[in-house]
Parts: structure tokens; C-alpha cells; sequence
């Protein structure tokens, strides 16, 4: 197949159904119909360069890893990515539901949308992603 190239403008879209989009903010930058077999094939091609790059994650509050945190610093950590902890659930329980929230805030409106269906629940893109991040984030824990 055909190697898909985004428009000079905008290098940083993303090949979706819909077209060429913006990867953090889901606007479509130029409607065009891609398979999914396309969509599949260029992120394999996009892969296949960052094999031997190595991949940086966010520095938890003071350098510390999520792991050694106490439930409190988990507990504010949490806050800042939008969401409420209980302090009541196991260390470990906090650790997974503030990664999945880190994660999750990096998504855009649409891809959290895709991934609420793929959880069988229909989210409103018409809410702001804070709402949408909150209400996945019940589903998935």
C-alpha cells in the first residue's frame, strides 16, 4: 500500500477514519477516509523508527517513583491529574489508578471516546475531557 504522508502543515496529524487529526486535540485537520488496515500499516511504520529510542515518562512529584510514594503524595498527585483517591484501598490499588489517570489525561476527547466503547460505556464529547477522563476512569477501575 501507498506510504501516508500527513499535509505539509501539519506534520504532527495522525491518520484516523475520519482523516488527518490532531493527535492531543482530536480536530480534524483534513477529512479523507482511511481503512483501518492503513491506519494499522502507518502506525507499524511509525513504530518501526522509535524501535531503538528510548521512552521517557513523566517525573513523578520530587523524583520520586509512584511506587515509594505514600498515600498521601498519591493522593495529591491524583488531584492534580483530576481525580479523587480513597485513602481506604491498598497502596498498590492507588499506584494503578494514578497511572491509569496520567495516562488517560494525555488521551484526546476522541480516543477517549473510543476507548469508553471499548469499555461499553458512550461518553459526550460535548463535556470538557476532565469529565471524560473522571467518567472512564469509573469504568476502568
Amino acid at each position: 500500500m501507498a506510504k501516508l504522508v500527513p499535509p505539509n502543515w501539519c506534520k504532527n496529524a495522525i491518520p484516523t477514519v475520519r482523516g488527518w487529526e490532531d493527535p492531543a486535540t482530536g480536530e480534524l485537520y483534513v477529512s479523507c477516509r482511511f481503512t483501518q488496515e492503513q491506519i494499522d500499516e502507518h502506525d507499524m511504520e511509525v513504530n518501526a523508527g522509535l524501535a531503538g529510542a528510548t521512552v521517557l515518562t513523566e517525573a513523578p512529584v520530587g523524583n520520586q517513583d509512584l511506587d515509594d510514594m505514600n498515600k498521601v503524595e498519591l493522593e495529591a498527585l491524583g488531584r492534580q491529574y483530576g481525580i479523587e483517591l480513597d485513602r481506604r484501598k491498598k497502596q498498590e490499588t492507588l499506584v494503578e489508578e494514578v497511572e491509569t489517570a496520567i495516562d488517560l489525561t494525555k488521551l484526546s476527547k476522541i480516543r477517549l471516546e473510543q476507548l469508553g466503547r471499548q469499555h461499553g460505556i458512550e461518553l459526550d464529547r460535548r463535556l470538557t475531557k476532565d469529565k471524560l477522563v473522571a467518567q472512564l476512569s469509573e469504568v476502568i477501575n
